[in-house]
C-alpha cells in the first residue's frame, strides 16, 4: 500500500530588514558583503557600513567628491598575530575615477588613487597569492586594466586592450585565470 505524502504550509512571521533611503543610480553597483558578515553599501558620494544583523549602519566613510560606483572589502585569508592584526580595509571607486583605500574602523583614508576622471567599472583584491596583500586590480576606461599597491597608491602594472572591458572576475578555483 502506497501512502501518499499531502502537501502543507507553515506560516512563519519574520520581521522584515529593509535598508531604507534613497541612492543615486551609479551606487547600483556599490554593494559588498565582507568577509566580516558587514555590508559596504555607497550612497551618494559616501560609503555605509552595515551590520546586516540589525540593519543598523554602524560607520559612514565621507570623502569622495563624486557618486560612489564600486567597494570591495579586502580579504584577511592570511595569519595574524598580535604584530600583524586583522584590518578592515576597503576599496572604493567613484564616478571621477578616484580610488580609496578605507581604514573602516578609525574612518579614515589610508590611501587614495586617481589615474583618469572616468568612472572605474570594476575592481577586486589580489587574494590568492603571498607577496603582498596590498594588491588591488582596477578597470579603467575604456580599455586599462591597472594593479594598484593599496597601501601606497603606487602604480605597479598597466595593461591597456584592444576591447572595451566592462569587469573581470578571478577564478575561485584557479585565482591566476581572469576572466
Amino acid at each position: 500500500m502506497a501512502s501518499t505524502m499531502i502537501p502543507y504550509t507553515v506560516n512563519i512571521k519574520l520581521a522584515a530588514r529593509t535598508l531604507t533611503g534613497t541612492l543615486n543610480l551609479q551606487n547600483k553597483t556599490a554593494v559588498d558583503w565582507g568577509w566580516q558578515g558587514l555590508i559596504a553599501q555607497g550612497c551618494h558620494s559616501s560609503i555605509l557600513i552595515i551590520d546586516p544583523n540589525t540593519a543598523q549602519t554602524i560607520q559612514v566613510l565621507e570623502r569622495h567628491k563624486a557618486n560612489v560606483v564600486k567597494v570591495k572589502w579586502s580579504r584577511e585569508n592570511y595569519h595574524h598575530s598580535l604584530s600583524s592584526p586583522y584590518s578592515l580595509r576597503l576599496a572604493s571607486a567613484d564616478a571621477a575615477g578616484k580610488i580609496i583605500v578605507w581604514d573602516v574602523v578609525s574612518g579614515m583614508a589610508h590611501c587614495e588613487i586617481q589615474e583618469h576622471s572616468k568612472p572605474i567599472q570594476d575592481m577586486d583584491w589580489l587574494w590568492a597569492q603571498d607577496a603582498s596583500r596590498d594588491l588591488l586590480l582596477a578597470v579603467h576606461p575604456p580599455n586599462y586594466i591597472v594593479l594598484w599597491n593599496g597601501d601606497t597608491g603606487t602604480k605597479l602594472w598597466k595593461k591597456s586592450y584592444a576591447e572595451n572591458i566592462l569587469s573581470f572576475s578571478f577564478d575561485p578555483f584557479e585565482p591566476s585565470n581572469l576572466a
